[in-house]
């Protein structure tokens, strides 16, 4: 469950043996008004993963029940326009900021979508496996099983290696960089803010 700017989106799964129900829901916090962006029932439905929001626009990724890991597509909802679009065929835990989304294919794989221009860039990982992604309007950032922070600058096209001890994180919030990092036997939160 996440919310934005007065905007609470969620997604759920139902099951009584029978049947099974999923779906993606917001709640409008100022004017009380729930919506449903997208829903899925009978035997073998698709399951939503937790869906992403900033401003005007909602992403989650979809994957068959039917074949367990066998990914659906990126789905992107744009509350002005009360429509959903499909982004890609394939991936996983997108997440979105401004007008720029970006996701996971395989297991190493990230890529870059400009809602504005449909252009995809595909991001320098350096990673074996990624995962939690998080970005703001300049930067892209995620966590890796090399267990050190790398940061994608959006405008350079270039990822960024920092060499630190990274237990947990890293995640942009606005423009600050947050992680955990290992001293001795401490894990100590660190922050950093982000400039262009």
């Amino acid at each position: 469950m996440l919310i934005d700017d007065g905007k609470l989106v969620w997604s759920m799964y139902e099951s009584d043996g029978r049947h099974e129900f999923s779906s993606i829901k917001l709640y409008d916090l100022v004017n009380g008004i729930e919506i449903n962006l997208r829903t899925s029932e009978g035997v073998g439905v698709s399951r939503f993963s937790d869906p992403n929001i900033h401003g005007d626009y909602v992403v989650w990724s979809e994957d068959s029940l039917k074949a367990a890991g066998e990914t659906e597509g990126v789905y992107l909802y744009s509350i002005k326009e009360n429509k959903v679009y499909k982004l890609s065929d394939k991936g996983t835990s997108p997440n979105v900021w401004g007008s720029s989304v970006v996701w996971i294919e395989g297991n190493n794989k990230l890529v870059l979508y400009n809602i504005k221009n449909k252009k995809e860039v595909d991001i320098p990982t350096y990673s074996k496996e990624v995962w939690a992604i998080s970005l703001n309007k300049d930067y892209v950032t995620w966590y890796s099983s090399e267990y050190n922070m790398k940061v994608y600058n959006i405008q350079k096209n270039e990822t960024n290696i920092i060499n630190v001890p990274v237990i947990s994180g890293a995640t942009i919030y606005g423009d600050i960089l947050t992680w955990v990092q290992e001293e001795g036997k401490r894990a100590i939160p660190k922050f950093l803010l982000l400039y262009k």
